[in-house]
């Protein structure tokens, strides 16, 4: 699905040419969770992968 203009026509069958340009990291999320009364702590943390495109052409 195509949005064209103000999103007020919308067309089916359109085409879009992309091109992956890298695979990166996104940053660095922090999780960290504890229980108070119990000594219990964990801190964990992650990377998202995201790809990088670039949009080459748009056909509807």
């Amino acid at each position: 699905m195509l949005a064209v203009g103000d999103s007020s026509s919308v067309s089916d069958g359109g085409k879009v040419t992309a091109k992956v340009e890298e695979h990166v990291l996104g940053d660095k999320l922090i999780v960290f969770t504890y229980k108070p009364k119990n000594n219990q702590r964990r801190r964990k943390g992650h990377r998202s992968r995201l790809s990088r495109i670039r949009i080459d052409k748009i056909t509807a």
